[in-house]
């Protein structure tokens, strides 16, 4: 009986110690008047690191950092002195996966906020799969999108307008980067988050599982690792991809020299504007409600003292967007 109760015992602590390492500790800070979203964020981030990382099948960080900026050029600057390297104009967001470490600003409606929150979240799950950095930069981009937002109207309308106009980005060219232009870079996200949906749709969910785990169990090319897992040549999982553009947007090439199109993407900018006027009256009222909660004057204390480019790393630590 006695050594029953020694063997609870001993169990109990184990549980313990393995619910406390699962746990994340979690600093969220940021600059002179984002205190509102500091706030908001600290109080969605544990369900929302749960959501992106059970999806991809991974434990929560053991620590992750978030600093909140009050403008897209603050966030890059607070980046640059930190990390390192040279951020794109065009981030909204940046992660650095291997620190542990997410940069965002607040210059955006409360639902992008929490939009690129989710997006850079993806690339810190991520990151603990592809242990072996096999994975090109363009599905850890298309990846991180499919988590957050998943494919829309204007990025299927960028696709399709590349393929016809034969602007499609080739693969190879998007393996470690994406370009600084931030019109080639949105077809460069909408080709890689279709791309990630395709695999997801058209050959399960299972199978989609097994590819991101053989990145974080198997030392071996990404092409190869797509071969393993889907039993075809990674050339011709890309024809059949390259084929769905045609059968899944082709009716956007029908309405492309027609009036119809102008017509319907005006009615849709209408709509589009109402929503957004409607949802961000509604964001700043809980803003101004969440404000009110705050002593402003208890500011937070941080620890901060040609054609296509990539980013330039110069062996920094990779920056994702």
């Amino acid at each position: 009986m006695r050594r029953f109760f020694i063997e609870c015992a001993v169990l109990l602590v184990l549980l313990m110690v393995a619910d406390a390492s699962a746990s994340t500790r979690l600093v969220v800070e940021g600059q002179r008047g984002t205190e509102a979203f500091v706030k908001y964020l600290k109080k969605e981030s544990p369900q929302l690191i749960d959501k992106v990382f059970q999806q991809l099948g991974v434990q929560s960080p053991r620590s992750l950092r978030v600093f909140v900026a009050r403008d897209a050029a603050e966030m890059r600057e607070t980046a640059l002195k930190e990390q390192g390297g040279l951020p794109p104009e065009w981030a909204a967001g940046l992660a650095y996966p291997k620190r542990g470490v997410i940069y965002v600003h607040f210059r955006a409606p409360l639902e992008e906020l929490q939009k690129t929150f989710l997006h850079e979240l993806s690339h810190i799950a991520f990151g603990q799969l592809d242990r072996f950095n096999r994975a090109p930069r363009w599905f850890d981009e298309g990846l991180a999108v499919w988590q957050s937002e998943g494919a829309n109207m204007e990025r299927g309308w960028l696709l399709t307008k590349a393929a016809l106009t034969n602007g499609l980005h080739p693969w190879d060219r998007l393996d470690s980067g994406f370009p600084d232009n931030g019109a080639r870079a949105g077809v460069a996200y909408a080709q890689a988050v279709h791309f990630v949906g395709f695999l997801h749709e058209e050959y399960g969910v299972k199978k989609f599982s097994q590819l991101l785990q053989s990145l974080s169990q198997v030392d071996r090319p990404f092409p190869e690792s797509l071969t393993a897992v889907y039993g075809l040549p990674a050339y011709r999982i890309e024809a059949r991809w390259r084929d769905s553009l045609r059968t899944s947007w082709g009716w956007i090439s029908v309405l492309a020299d027609s009036t119809t199109l102008f017509v319907l993407c005006t009615i849709l900018l209408i709509i589009g504007w109402y929503r957004k006027r409607r949802d961000r009256s509604a964001q700043l009222a809980r803003l101004q409600q969440m404000e009110a909660d705050i002593d402003v004057d208890d500011i937070l204390n941080t620890d901060l003292g040609q054609g296509m480019t990539h980013d330039p790393y110069e062996d920094k630590p990779p920056t994702y967007h």
